[in-house]
Formats: structure tokens, sequence, C-alpha cells
């Protein structure tokens, strides 16, 4: 939103002028800096961070390392320009508000002495992070398969555990490869249940140097504790974006619960659901699913909603983003509500 006020005072400094941010093409490095910081400040994902590498091989030598004062070329920066010119409120629009619309980015109107209301920017239905960090099931076919194990923090001896952006070593087994920039994802097997066993993620690893046997890189996520004996996989590919969002649809398909993430008693909001549908039924990262019905049975009474975040071949994990009643339990139906397009 253009404020009148500011445009006054632009156009009464400089009259006729077009006022141009300064491009952002470079960063000055302070203390304490790295090279995913720098990828989260510009482009919001610390696994960008090859980005910023690549582009300043010359003056950096390990990624590992930036150092105070050193200017670094940030690629993909443009400079924003933009006219400034007076308007009135009665000149803005009135915008559209659909109730799907009311997420939570707000803008001021000019028109309603000041009344906040929803913004019409698209929003992220699920995060990447909702998906790396959500607990799978190990059938035996279609898991994803380890390359490896962490076997060392690059730190000092005492340290037990791994924080964000902690170096660690991963060994890898004979005939896998990793490279610079590869995302890797940490997990253990916590349990096992009938039909296989839960792993749950530990964290995700960015690749930052290739050895003999294995590589090194720096720990961006944590999801629990991050262990030496920890297994490594290839972190799952994530493509949603915002602005997509699942559809009403009218079909008998469903799913049963297999298992949870966790053993509790009662699942409530956030928790792991485990399905026995996956990718070879069509099933999609972002589908939904109603669990209708109380402990007795069957009914029309709506008892919770699953949003799926993860798919494997066969099985399918889902988190509880609605619930009535606790009443999710392994053996229960859920119905197919809502499917991405």
């Amino acid at each position: 939103m253009r404020r009148l006020a500011a445009t006054l005072l632009a156009l009464t400094i400089l009259p006729g002028f077009v006022l141009a941010q300064t491009p952002s093409g470079t960063h000055t490095v302070v203390e304490g800096e790295t090279l995913w910081d720098l990828a989260q400040r510009y482009y919001q994902d610390p696994f960008e961070w090859p980005r910023i590498y690549e582009a300043n091989r010359d003056r950096i030598t390990d990624p590992h390392w930036i150092y105070p004062t050193q200017e670094l070329v940030i690629p993909g920066l443009q400079a924003q320009v933009r006219e400034m010119e007076v308007v009135t409120p009665a000149a803005e629009p009135e915008p559209e508000i659909s109730e799907r619309d009311r997420r939570s980015s707000f803008y001021r109107t000019g028109d309603r002495g000041g009344v906040v209301v929803g913004s019409t920017a698209d929003y992220q239905v699920l995060s990447r992070d909702a998906s790396w960090s959500a607990e799978w099931l190990d059938s035996g076919a279609g898991a994803p398969e380890s390359i490896g194990t962490l076997v060392d923090f690059i730190a000092d001896d005492r340290v037990r555990t791994a924080m964000p952006n902690q170096l660690v070593r991963v060994q890898l087994e004979e005939g896998r490869r990793a490279s610079v920039g590869d995302a890797l994802q940490m997990f253990r097997y916590v349990r096992e249940i009938d039909a296989g066993w839960v792993a749950r993620p530990t964290g995700v690893l960015s690749v930052t140097s290739v050895e003999a046997a294995g590589v090194e890189g720096v720990v961006l996520r944590e999801y629990d504790r991050v262990q030496v004996g920890d297994l490594v996989a290839v972190a799952p590919s994530f493509t949603l974006q915002p602005g997509q969002y699942a559809s009403d649809v009218s079909s008998d398909a469903s799913a049963t619960i297999l298992g949870f993430g966790e053993n509790h008693a009662l699942h409530q909001l956030g928790a792991v659901v485990i399905l026995d549908q996956g990718a070879s039924d069509g099933v999609a990262i972002g589908d939904e699913y109603v669990l209708m019905g109380t402990t007795e049975g069957w009914s029309d009474e709506f008892s919770g909603r699953l949003r799926v975040v993860r798919v494997l071949g066969s099985t399918a994990s889902a988190r509880i983003v609605d619930v009535v009643n606790p009443v999710f339990r392994a053996g229960a139906t859920v119905q197919l509500d809502k499917k991405m397009r």
C-alpha cells in the first residue's frame, strides 16, 4: 500500500523524480555470519547457500568459513524501482476479500477509517519442514534407503548432540555418492509396528565438502537429538508452492491408519498418522482425509482431519490438522475429502 503522507513528503523534496532503492548485489560480512545465514537472509532458505558460494569462489576457499569485511556477491538480487505518485484514499480500489484469503498478511484500507483486513496474498499451505520432520513407515518397499551414517561431530569432544550450524561427518556406504550442496536427512528407527518400522527424522544437513569415504556437512535443521549413529538418506523432494490448495472431491477413496509417529494413547493436533495408501495409489502431498464417527463406529459426525505431508510408494504420513474427538486409532478408516490438483 502506498502511504499518502510519505508520498507527499517525497514529492515535496524530489518533485518529478523516480525513487530507486540501491541495488543489493553485494554483502559485507560481519563477525559471526555464515553462508547459510546469508542464504536465509537473502533467499529465505539456508539450503540456497551454494548460490552464494559459487558466485564467490575467487574469495571463499572453504564454505565453512567467511570472514569480517569480506565483500560477497549475492546473485539473483535486482534493484527495485518504483514511481512515487500522489493518490487519494478514494482512488484506491476496494479489495475483494474471500474467507480463504483472510490469512496472516495485512494492509490498511483508505476508506474504512483504518480498519485492518486480510490480504489476498497466497500462503504456503504446508511447509517443507512440516514434511521433512514427519515420521514415516519403513515397510521394506519404497522407503528411503540409508546411504550412510553420521560418525562424528567436528567440534569439541564433549559434544554429544549436534545443534544447528554444527559441522558433522558422514561415512557413506560403499558405492554411494553425494555432492556439495546436497540436502541429507538424518534419522533413526524408533519402534516396530505390525506393518514395519517407524523412522523418525532427527535433522537435515547440507553437504559442504566431499571426502574419500564420506562427506562433511552443516546441520541446518534439527527435529530431534542429532546423535552419532544416526542414519542418513537423501532428503525427499518438496515441490509444493504458495497458491497450491487441495480442492473438494466427491469420492469413495479411503485409507486405513496403520500407526502413529509417536506412541501415545491419544493423538492431538500435529501428531503424525501413517496411512496404508501411497504414491502407487495416487496420494499426493497436501491431500486431506477426514475421520467421521466416534469410537463407537462410523457416523455423520466429523471427528478430525489429516493433511498428507510425506508420500512413499505404498504408505503416506499425514498430520492431524483438526480434531474434535481424539479418536484417531490404528485400524480406523479415513475418507478422502480434498485432493491436490
